[in-house]
């Protein structure tokens, strides 16, 4: 099984990925504004490194 995660929060990414096999993460504006990425891009290739190829 694969599984999905919400968020784009950093840490919450890091650790379902040390516990769970996520394949990708699914967002939507309103998620992104509450963490309030400073370089959106940026953030969002520090997600695709937290989980991979």
């Amino acid at each position: 099984m694969e599984f999905i995660i919400d968020t784009v929060d950093l840490e919450e990414i890091r650790d379902a990925v040390d516990h769970l096999p996520i394949v990708g993460v699914t967002s939507n504006p309103s998620i992104v504004k509450k963490t309030s990425p400073k370089d959106f891009f940026g953030h969002m290739r520090e997600i695709r490194k937290i989980i991979g190829d």
